[in-house]
């Protein structure tokens, strides 16, 4: 984010969907820093804890479940109307 702020201020981000529009500049970079941090802490403080780990593949399925909710809840949030002009779509003629 740092690196695309100066070329791209300003410009709207699509990082969480319609969940949190944002826009491209020093707020959104500080933002994810700070959300990598939290991250960080609590995943160093789960180890010296003793927090039980996952196995890959447990892991595989919770993110792939997760990203199936996120899609799931996405698409409710699309209007109708966008849906079905997507399926009806037909390629321009050169």
């Amino acid at each position: 984010m740092l690196v695309l702020s100066p070329r791209s201020a300003g410009v709207d981000c699509g990082c969480f969907g319609a969940l949190m529009p944002s826009q491209i500049g020093s707020p959104l970079a500080l933002r994810n820093l700070s959300l990598a941090a939290v991250a960080a802490a609590a995943a160093l403080l789960a180890h010296r804890a003793g927090a039980p780990s996952f196995r890959f593949l447990e892991l595989l399925v919770i993110a792939l479940v997760g990203l199936h909710l996120l899609v799931l809840v996405e698409l409710r949030r699309m209007p109708s109307q966008v849906l079905r002009g997507a399926s009806e779509l037909r390629p321009r003629s050169a």
